[in-house]
């Protein structure tokens, strides 16, 4: 046992240092990028060019191997300082590819969990500043091609009864582009922080009102706006006692809460008989809702998942398939990802919630309690091209290290 316990830390210590090290933070930031960009990529109408593009698919593989390796790495190297957290992350791999096997699908959750765990320890400014990079050149690549006719423009007709037409720019669909937008400022207004000029933030302002404008993305723009006005109150507080504001540590709970309100509407719809009626491609708040109760009537709850025949109105969809989709993450990822991965997916959330709570990074927190609530009528949560902040629980900003361990993430009170 001795020899072969001196054998692993022959082999495995060089690993170790260099998987620690800065070659395997530039490794790991490199696989974000290869694996971020062909996400994104399929998020807009470039698909119809080029449906399986080998110039992006390949980094693509090459980068999910390189995370699935570090996700390894990162359980073999928790476990000389933590087994509950070498379990944990261990943990997340098995559900991960559970439900992977169990839906048929490899590019759905999998990716997205992959890099939680490989993000342990990690400092995530990189990552933030690479998906903002990213998926703003995308979209700025998508509205131009769109706009001259290179992929096609995407038109909606409103539902609101106003007589406007909503917009998806070059993206699959409005509320993705909304989505994108939201994402990308919210890990912008992380990386900046207190150092946020005013006209950056008026400039947020003006992103909000041109897709609540062109996309007419209600709940999207309304989470939004929401963190937009408590990012204005917080740079305020921290401007005038040069701290920031304390949260209360309930507020970790929203995740939980979020979740319990939705079943609670889901049951009482339910239990009341007053289901709203759904006829083609009804995407009203209510229809939602109708939608999740037949998912629940028909799919039942599983460990790992169920295989989900969906048609949603992204891209140029088959109208010949009766449209039925999910857009209520926390059904979403209770009927196709199962009962472990819905825990695993709370979890998670709550983590990086508390964890932000208890650092201080205040920004980020209250990024979070707004996904929270865009998660009740959006499926966006669990996009590995959109959030991204959910690396978080398990990854740092601006690692320090302290008693060996721990991360202090503000560098600023």
């Amino acid at each position: 046992m001795v020899k072969i316990k001196k054998i692993y830390d022959k082999v495995m210590n060089p690993v170790f240092s260099l998987y620690n090290g800065k070659v395997g933070n530039i490794a790991y930031y490199v696989a974000f990028a290869a694996v971020y960009l062909l996400r994104f990529y399929y998020t807009t109408m470039f698909y119809t060019l080029f449906e399986k593009p080998l110039f992006l698919a390949v980094p693509y593989y090459v980068g999910l191997l390189i995370i699935a390796f570090f996700s390894v790495l990162s359980v073999l190297n928790a476990l000389k300082v933590s087994r509950k957290e070498a379990v944990f992350l261990a943990a997340i791999i098995l559900t991960a590819l559970l439900n992977a096997f169990t839906i048929k699908k490899f590019d759905d959750y999998l990716p997205l969990l992959l890099l939680v765990t490989a993000s342990r320890k990690r400092d995530l400014r990189p990552v933030f500043f690479t998906s903002i990079v990213i998926g703003s050149a995308l979209l700025l690549s998508a509205y131009y091609a769109s706009m001259n006719g290179y992929i096609p423009y995407l038109v909606y007709q409103d539902r609101g009864n106003t007589g406007m037409l909503s917009h998806a720019f070059g993206t699959v669909y409005r509320t993705a582009l909304a989505a994108h937008v939201m994402y990308i400022i919210m890990c912008y207004a992380v990386l900046r922080a207190e150092k946020l000029h005013l006209w950056e933030y008026l400039m947020f302002w003006f992103d909000n009102w041109l897709i609540w404008r062109y996309t007419w993305s209600r709940s999207t723009c309304a989470c939004l706006t929401g963190f937009l006005i408590l990012l204005g109150a917080l740079l305020v507080y921290y401007h005038i006692y040069k701290k920031w504001f304390c949260l209360p540590r309930w507020s970790a709970l929203i995740h939980i809460a979020c979740a319990a309100v939705t079943y609670a509407a889901i049951a009482l719809l339910y239990f009341s008989k007053k289901i709203p009626p759904v006829a083609g491609e009804d995407e009203s708040f209510k229809s939602r809702f109708s939608y999740s109760i037949q998912a629940f009537q028909k799919y039942p709850l599983r460990l790992f998942g169920n295989v989900v025949e969906e048609r949603s109105a992204v891209g140029i969809p088959d109208k010949s398939i009766p449209y039925f989709y999910l857009d209520i993450t926390y059904v979403r990822v209770l009927v196709i990802g199962g009962i472990a991965m819905f825990l695993l997916f709370l979890a998670l959330m709550t983590m990086a919630s508390y964890k932000c709570v208890k650092n201080k990074q205040v920004i980020l927190a209250v990024a979070l309690i707004m996904i929270a609530i865009d998660s009740i009528p959006e499926s966006h949560t669990l996009n590995p091209a959109m959030n991204i902040l959910i690396l978080y629980s398990t990854g740092c900003l601006g690692i320090t290290k302290k008693n060996g361990n721990s991360c202090i993430l503000n560098t600023s009170p």
